[in-house]
């Protein structure tokens, strides 16, 4: 669709705070938000690091654009080489604004929002950065951080790899002369073309914005942040009942119309409830985050956070034999009996917690690397529960320091390829939230473990393995030692034979590297040991008369 280009009356400095207070002050004016799907860059086979990617976000109810300037465009990916891209929005109709090319050099990373109302273009080299972390990390720094205006200069894409034309001036094109007038319910793209090869990156997330667009919206009935909640584990059962979902509301009638709910549980993926659903399955004992979702017929998305502990409330049970009765021989006033006691828990792996040897001390220490990889297996004849790591971490280059590091545990498939042996791509491996965990000096160096709890135990089948990395994902190291290693306490192994560490990054160099640190486990004992408080004991001489 072809348009012609404008140019705005001269306005005065009062008239641009009024913009630009129409579209910050959204409460009064209200907006309406959008999110994109996320997507790695490029997109392609294992290992392309050149060519072209894109994600969608779906918009509805909102119609006409009157005023294209009242879009944005908010976007935090992670780039190796931001130099390299090329970032596009396509509107349903197909009109394209060209958002920015190749610009920012060999700098990391971008968090931005695009906007016709920012006082400066995007441009430049940016802010120096060499920090790129996995989508969503603490401690991440950017080439571009900040609200701009977008190039501007084309309103096409050129066949890739062809980069567009540098000739145009700066805002040539805008949100204003390129939306205005369009619809805007439909699926808009957005597209980026990694022009070079030998980096990678992802789309955290991103979102459109339409400012002075009222759309319904549904919510939870609580607010964002529900109570947190205690309850018992089921009477069979380690986990507990199901739970119950929150309840929705709207200001608006049609609000609520379309509903869609999804749960995600400590950080996981987001799993969709049935039509008409109100439970979740039930939890294991721990502490969980569980955040419901409600996506409404107008693709508005809201969310609740609730911290659920799950706690074994249900006492043991003491399976005693049935009563006895003795006829004893004649002239006999007593007789020895025996009999067995057992009991059982709904909780089956008990015990305090075990903890396994501590792994890595045949090498030199080292403590430049974020992410440390180590396989795990049960050797023992029982299945047993990992129920925590204990890493040793480190702060290289320099001295250490008190303060917060933030760290996560990501699994590989259990006895799947590289549990024992070693991988070098933890792209597919499931992590845990991450967890900010408060160091001290001690802490920091040679021999002191910080403990990283698990929230969801991790069962491991006697001969069964996992692969298992620590990883740090605020700029802070994982100490480890060099070489290969395998040390068992007769129960499990650590085994860090062929195996990996370095960056916060899906796929990792430098090997062989050795854990440094333990794993906690817990046994599973399906039959309790049972202690006699009073009475006569099995193999006892009984008298006559009754015995309790």
């Amino acid at each position: 669709m072809n348009k012609e280009l404008f140019t705005q009356k001269p306005f005065s400095l009062l008239g641009a705070l009024l913009v630009a207070l129409t579209f910050v002050a959204t409460g009064v004016f209200g907006q309406a938000s959008f999110q994109g799907a996320t997507f790695v860059i490029p997109t392609g086979a294992p290992g392309t690091t050149s060519g072209q990617s894109s994600g969608n976000a779906t918009v509805s109810c909102v119609g006409t654009v009157a005023n294209g300037a009242n879009i944005s465009l908010q976007l935090n990916l992670t780039h190796t080489f931001v130099g390299d891209l090329a970032l596009y929005l396509v509107a349903p109709n197909g009109d394209v604004l060209e958002l920015s090319t190749r610009i920012g050099g060999g700098n990391n990373n971008m968090n931005v929002t695009y906007t016709d109302v920012a006082a400066t273009f995007i441009a430049g080299g940016g802010t120096f950065s060499t920090s790129t972390l996995p989508c969503g990390s603490a401690g991440q720094t950017f080439a571009f951080n900040g609200t701009f205006r977008p190039e501007g200069r084309n309103n096409v894409i050129p066949p890739f790899p062809t980069s567009p034309s540098d000739v145009p001036a700066l805002g040539t094109f805008t949100f204003a002369n390129t939306f205005s007038g369009d619809n805007a319910d439909g699926v808009w793209r957005l597209q980026i073309n990694d022009h070079v090869g030998g980096d990678v990156g992802a789309v955290c997330s991103w979102s459109l914005i339409f400012a002075n667009s009222v759309v319904p919206t549904c919510t939870f009935v609580g607010g964002p942040v529900l109570p947190p909640a205690t309850v018992s584990t089921s009477a069979n059962t380690c986990t507990s009942d199901p739970i119950t979902v929150p309840l929705t509301t709207s200001t608006d009638p049609t609000g609520c119309n379309g509903a869609v709910i999804s749960y995600s549980v400590n950080g996981g993926a987001f799993t969709t409830l049935a039509p008409g659903a109100t439970t979740i399955p039930g939890l294991p004992a721990g502490v969980h985050t569980v955040v419901f979702r409600v996506v409404n017929s107008c693709q508005q998305t809201s969310t609740a956070t609730q911290m659920i502990t799950v706690a074994d409330q249900v006492a043991p049970v003491v399976n005693c034999p049935a009563d006895i009765f003795v006829s004893l021989d004649p002239g006999a006033c007593s007789a020895i009996l025996n009999f067995n006691v057992t009991a059982t828990d709904n909780c089956p792996f008990q015990g305090p917690t075990t903890t396994s040897q501590v792994h890595g001390t045949t090498g030199t220490v080292q403590n430049n690397f974020a992410t440390i990889t180590f396989g795990f297996r049960n050797d023992g004849t029982t299945p047993i529960a990992i129920t925590g790591i204990n890493a040793n971490l480190g702060n290289f280059p320099g001295p250490a320091f008190n303060g917060v590091v933030a760290t996560r545990i990501l699994f590989g498939p259990i006895n799947g390829p590289g549990s024992t042996t070693g991988t070098n791509n933890i792209g597919a491996w499931t992590a845990t939230p991450v967890q900010n965990i408060n160091v001290n000096v001690t802490q920091y160096f040679e021999t002191t473990l910080v403990p990283i709890p698990v929230a969801n135990q991790i069962v491991l089948q006697p001969g069964q393995s996992i692969g298992i990395g620590v990883q740090s994902t605020n700029g802070n190291f994982m100490r480890y030692s060099n070489g290969n290693e395998t040390s068992t306490n007769g129960t499990v192994s650590i085994i860090s034979n062929g195996h990996f560490a370095g960056g916060a990054v899906a796929v990792l160099g430098n090997t062989p590297r050795m854990f440094k640190g333990s794993v906690n486990y817990a046994i599973f004992t399906p039959n309790l040991p049972v202690t006699q408080i009073s009475g006569l004991p099995s193999g006892g001489d009984f008298p006559i008369g009754t015995t309790t």
